[in-house]
């Protein structure tokens, strides 16, 4: 009786759709920072930031 050793790859069509080229840089940053650098009543709210300032 044979056993095959290794590792085997095949391939399989997928329907998902590549993602789209954008000529834009848009960068999405998801995190949490330290309690006492903020407000309190901003914990755990999204905020949107046009500039870094």
């Amino acid at each position: 009786m044979a056993y095959k050793h290794g590792v085997s790859v095949s391939e399989v069509a997928t329907s998902v759709l590549p993602s789209v080229d954008s000529p834009a840089g848009i960068p999405v940053i998801i995190g949490t920072a330290p309690l006492g650098m903020g407000k309190a009543e901003n914990v755990n709210k999204p905020v949107l930031c046009y500039t870094y300032a």
